[in-house]
């Protein structure tokens, strides 16, 4: 009996939440497009996404760019954001294998970060036409890394569950293969260190205040927490 009621309990709030999503107007976030150029020693280049590459991003917030160092290394960097309403992510082999790259293999590297602190960090070995490549990515939600998208998902639903609009990004960074791996690896976690508070900053959920419809039609003004 007990366990019934928790489920009911459970049940009526997951439903509340889809309506509450529903009728959410969604976030925007600016500042997204004003990610710096200019990291450290790195300087990016945006590269120009056709209208097909949002459209299969299902989001206009996206960017790709190229970095590179004064040093001559150069660091693919693509950032994709959506609100609570409308994540859309794909998994990043997929995508990958959508622009020709065949995944030889895939694991989870553990990075220390400059806070010090570790995180999980998803790494894809992908080979096209014959050039191997070094990928590194993760979703984050405010703070929260993972390269697991489940993972990520549950911690959107159980935010909106609180009644907290939350946001989530995507974050690929991917270098050739020269001198071999292991080299690339090391240029690709020095990239990482470099960006990640900047990512963090960038793709965190806009505060302010927020309109959300209730189901009768009506602006209720929330002070986002």
């Amino acid at each position: 009996m007990k366990r019934l009621l928790i489920l009911v309990i459970l049940t009526g709030m997951t439903a509340a939440t889809v309506v509450a999503a529903r009728y959410s107007e969604p976030l925007k976030n600016e500042r997204f497009f004003s990610f710096p150029l200019q990291i450290g020693k790195w300087s990016g280049q945006d590269i120009r996404m056709q209208d097909w590459v949002f459209e299969s991003l299902e989001t206009r917030y996206a960017i790709m760019r190229n970095y590179r160092s004064s040093g001559g290394d150069s660091i693919n960097l693509a950032i994709t954001w959506y609100d609570d309403k409308e994540v859309a992510f794909h998994a990043p082999e997929a995508c990958l294998g959508g622009i020709g790259n065949e995944v030889k293999e895939k694991t989870v590297e553990t990075i220390t970060m400059r806070d010090s602190q570790t995180r999980e960090i998803g790494k894809l070995f992908v080979e096209k036409n014959g050039r191997e490549s070094l990928v590194f990515y993760y979703f984050i939600s405010d703070g929260y890394i993972t390269p697991d998208q489940i993972k990520l998902r549950v911690t959107i639903m159980l935010k909106r569950l609180r009644l907290k609009r939350t946001s989530a990004g995507f974050v690929r960074l991917m270098v050739p293969i020269v001198s071999g791996e292991q080299s690339a690896q090391t240029l690709l976690v020095e990239f990482l260190r470099e960006i990640a508070p900047l990512v963090a900053q960038y793709t965190s959920t806009p505060r302010g205040v927020a309109a959300t419809k209730s189901p009768n039609g009506k602006i209720d003004k929330k002070q986002l927490k």
